[in-house]
This record gives C-alpha cells, sequence and structure tokens, in this order.
C-alpha cells in the first residue's frame, strides 16, 4: 500500500475505470468533504509488483493533540480489474488498510464496503481480521441501463409513473439544463428551503454540493435540471457523474411543481440526457426497502430500475477506550 498526495487528474485517472467507482471515491468529493468540515483526506493505491490494483479514498477525524481518531472508508477500496473470483488480491487490500491504520496507528477503522451483500462478501472482510460494525443494512439503490433504447426504457416504466410524466408534458412543462451558477443558485435555493421546511438532517449539505461542483472539471459538472411552466419555476434536480455512472443526487419540488407531476418530468429528461452522453447508468441514489420514505421509495420504483443492495459495514480495531468512544458515537448518532 503506497500513501501519498495525488493529484486531481492521477487520482479520478486511477479510479475512473473501475466497475464499483462512487461519487465519494472521487478526488472532488474528498477535497469538497475536507474543504467544508473537519475531515482531512487521505488516498492509498494498492500495488502487486509493478500493477496498481487497487485504490482507497479514507476521510480521517482525529482527536485533538493524540493524533488518533476516525478512519471512515465509503464505498472503497475499489479493485482494478473486479474479479472477485479469486479474492485474495482483495483480503491482501483490507489487511494492509487493517495493518496500517488499526494495528500500527491505533485509529478505529469503519469501512462501508462496495460490496454487494452475500456471505461470501462477509467471509472476504472475516478473513483480512475484520468483523461486522453492525446488524444494519448497507446502502441500497436502484439503477436504470441506459444501454436500452430510449423507447424501451420509457415502456417500461410503471404504469401510473408513466402516467404522471405523460401528464406534464400535456401540460407543457418545460426545463432547463446546464452547469452554470446560475441554475446551481437555483437548485441551492430550493435544496435549502427544502431543508428547513422537512428538517432532514444530511451529510449531502449545500456547502459540500457547491464546493465539489467548484473542484469539478467542465467535462465532469454536476448538471441542474430546472423545470418551469409558462416562465414560473416549478422545481430542480442534481445530477453527478462519475465514471460510466450518473447518479440523482437532489431533487426538490415546489407545490405548484407537485401538482404538475415536475419531478416525474424532470427525472425522465435527465435520464434521456444522460443516456445522449454515452453514460451506461443511471443510479437513483437511494431506495431502500425499509428505510427510503415510503413516498421517494414508490416514486423511484417507478422508473423499474435494477435493485440492488450493498453489504454492511465492518470494523476493525484495538480495544481501549477511545475506540470504543468512538464506536459508540457512531453508533449513537446512526
Amino acid at each position: 500500500m503506497e500513501i501519498r498526495d495525488f493529484g486531481q487528474e492521477e487520482w479520478n485517472d486511477i479510479v475512473s475505470d473501475v466497475d464499483d467507482l462512487s461519487l465519494m471515491q472521487t478526488w472532488e468529493f474528498g477535497e469538497a468533504k475536507a474543504f467544508t468540515g473537519t475531515w482531512k483526506v487521505n488516498r492509498a493505491i494498492f500495488q502487486k509488483g509493478d500493477e496498481t490494483v487497487g485504490a482507497a479514498q479514507a476521510m480521517i477525524r482525529t482527536v485533538p493533540l493524540l493524533n488518533r481518531g476516525l478512519v471512515w472508508i465509503n464505498r472503497a477500496p475499489l479493485l482494478k480489474n473486479n474479479d472477485f473470483t479469486q479474492p485474495d488480491v482483495y483480503v491482501d487490500m483490507l489487511k494492509e488498510l487493517k495493518k496500517y491504520w488499526a494495528d500500527e496507528k491505533k485509529m478505529y477503522l469503519r469501512i462501508a464496503p462496495p460490496l454487494i451483500a452475500s456471505d461470501d462478501s462477509y467471509a472476504i472482510f472475516k478473513a483480512a481480521g475484520f468483523s461486522k460494525a453492525t446488524e444494519t443494512d448497507g446502502w441500497a439503490s436502484e439503477i436504470v441501463d441506459l444501454s436500452r433504447s430510449t423507447e424501451e426504457l420509457r415502456k417500461g416504466l410503471q404504469q401510473k409513473w408513466r402516467n404522471c410524466l405523460n401528464k406534464a408534458e400535456r401540460l407543457e412543462v418545460t426545463y432547463e439544463t446546464g452547469s452554470s451558477n446560475v441554475l446551481m443558485d437555483e437548485l441551492l435555493d430550493d435544496y435549502k428551503a427544502l431543508l428547513d421546511k422537512t428538517g432532514f438532517g444530511t451529510n449531502l449539505s449545500p456547502e459540500l454540493v457547491r464546493s465539489m461542483q467548484n473542484l469539478l472539471p467542465d467535462s465532469r459538472k454536476v448538471l441542474v435540471f430546472v423545470g418551469r411552466q409558462n416562465g414560473e419555476k416549478l422545481g430542480s434536480i442534481l445530477i453527478a457523474t462519475y465514471g460510466n455512472t450518473c447518479m440523482y443526487l437532489i431533487g426538490a419540488t415546489n407545490n405548484i411543481g407537485r401538482k404538475v407531476s415536475a419531478n416525474h418530468y424532470l427525472i425522465w429528461n435527465a435520464v434521456c440526457e444522460m443516456k445522449k452522453r454515452g453514460f451506461r447508468w443511471f443510479d437513483l441514489g437511494g431506495a431502500h426497502p425499509d428505510n427510503t420514505p415510503s413516498g421517494i421509495l414508490h416514486f423511484k420504483r417507478g422508473l423499474r430500475g435494477k435493485q440492488y443492495q450493498l453489504m454492511g459495514e465492518v470494523e476493525a480495531y484495538q480495544d481501549g477506550f477511545l475506540n470504543r468512544m468512538i464506536r459508540k458515537r457512531i453508533e449513537t448518532s446512526r
């Protein structure tokens, strides 16, 4: 394992072709997280001979003066060839992480892996010395295959969902898309109003979104879709991209927009736009059968994507008062 400073282009070149890549493992997300909070970002690659076989971006939060604390790895480590038929390389990568952070640095190491939930996935981490951190399920979502034709995608929509889309089109809802500061301001205004109204907690703060957008190159700026009717704004959504995947990150629709099914219209047009831009997958940004609010879950399932469920979080640490307190704090906050 080699830990060092990686430049933006170098890091993204390393991880861009990994099938399990997520937004949380991009260089810009790590930098934005560090800039807008109390985290520090740490990046490592794993090498076997002269070949880079994997990578992991970690977020670090330490206790002042002690230089110890939490190492949080979300949706990594990433395996370059995604070949888990012989998982020895992945086990060795995990052992290196545990050895460095938990055994040598005596930090509390917690990982939310990118692996699909299964007994085999947990066996890989057990072989590397990790334990289940919680019985809670891992991340779950649905993903739409954009390799299908637009006609197939529309035909595959749930009937009531398609009716809502038809309604919005009959009512002459329109949209504007782009990555300009003007459109981003409109979206963040909607988003802040939604957070204030609902009181929902989120790790995806408006400040984090703004910081990430400022860091992204023009070719990978997050895309804003703003819906309008007769010039009046109805709501907006935000789509991020990484590798061959795009993800629905934020959606905020006002009362008029909900009446005319603006969110159905915006998501559908985002699917069509991202397909045109050559992306393979459209991730709906979270759809857990138990944890996602029923209305949101029902809306996302209307696109009839493929469901997936990742394994739950795992941990490694040396027993001691500080690590026990960190673990307890995490569980309480969840």
